[in-house]
């Protein structure tokens, strides 16, 4: 009994993927969904509490490994401490950062940057480059009591560009059919851009 159950659980998770994929979250109905599965649509709320809680369970493996990632949590801790002679270390530490994401979550992201409209979900991207900004403007703030840093007033909204310069590396590699190669090849392309916009942070701040 829990083999089906699992199995029509699972069932239901694929299309309803590929019906958000295609439609977005506003245009998919759980009716159709169950349709597609062969089931009514009152079984799927025995699964799902409603079309918000099934495209999170979606979405979520993407959103996990965003807030979890060790490695991307590291960098957003380190940048402040390079300096213009260390710069080329950054290209290290953000080395397949993009490619990374994509690869292992291509589905789940291209469903949480383009067909989130109307879900829980359609600011989480804002609400990320917010919520770095702010931890970037309470690192350079740490520098400047420091004495590392010059002193001065910190603009989150400057600091805002870098994230949605990544973002949109991120957002490239999602709307193209690419092979793992050609996602690294462009990836590397891509990291100079994102290095050189916190070049032009570190030339205010530094």
């Amino acid at each position: 009994m829990q083999t089906k159950k699992a199995f029509i659980r699972e069932q239901i998770l694929r299309v309803a993927k590929q019906e958000f994929k295609e439609k977005g979250f506003q245009k998919t109905s759980m009716r159709d969904i169950a349709k597609k599965v062969n089931a009514t649509t009152g079984s799927i709320y025995s699964y799902f509490k409603n079309k918000d809680d099934l495209f999170y369970t979606i979405i979520k493996p993407a959103i996990l490994a965003i807030e979890n990632d060790k490695n991307l949590d590291d960098h957003s801790n380190n940048i402040f401490d390079y300096d213009q002679d260390k710069i080329a270390l950054m290209e290290n530490d953000i080395q397949n950062m993009f490619s990374h994401f994509v690869k292992h979550f291509k589905d789940e992201l291209f469903l949480l940057h383009f067909r989130s409209e109307g879900s829980e979900y359609e600011k989480y991207i804002d609400d990320y480059v917010n919520i770095k900004a702010s931890q970037f403007t309470r690192r350079i703030e740490e520098k400047q009591q420091e004495g590392i840093f010059k002193k001065g007033e910190v603009d989150p909204y400057f600091l805002r560009l870098p994230v949605l310069l990544a973002l949109s590396i991120i957002q490239e590699l999602l709307l193209n059919s690419m092979t793992d190669e050609d996602i690294e090849d462009l990836e590397k392309k891509a990291i100079p851009l994102y290095i050189k916009a916190w070049e032009c942070v570190f030339a205010i701040y530094k």
